[in-house]
């Protein structure tokens, strides 16, 4: 079997698909060169990205970057973005 057949094999099942990537560089990177991949063996269309781990100060970009990558290289659009925010989460 594949390495990632049971997660296949959930995408192929889901009614609702959220997927989730972070939004340093390297991260948004690897989310946009799977996504398609992904894309293929989800049957729903009911599929949702987020964003999460914005840190403007690491990444030096705004959110309109962001978004203007995702919707050039992803097709991906109005993805919420989630702020990193450690405070509140501590």
């Amino acid at each position: 079997p594949r390495r990632n057949a049971a997660t296949l094999a959930v995408l192929a099942a889901a009614d609702r698909v959220i997927a989730v990537g972070a939004a340093d560089p390297i991260s948004l990177a690897r989310f946009l060169r799977i996504y398609p991949e992904a894309l293929e063996h989800i049957t729903t269309d009911r599929v949702e990205v987020v964003i999460n781990r914005v840190r403007r100060a690491v990444a030096g970009v705004g959110d309109a970057h962001i978004l203007r990558t995702l919707e050039r290289f992803g097709g991906i659009r109005d993805a919420p973005l989630v702020p990193d925010d450690r405070d509140a989460l501590d």
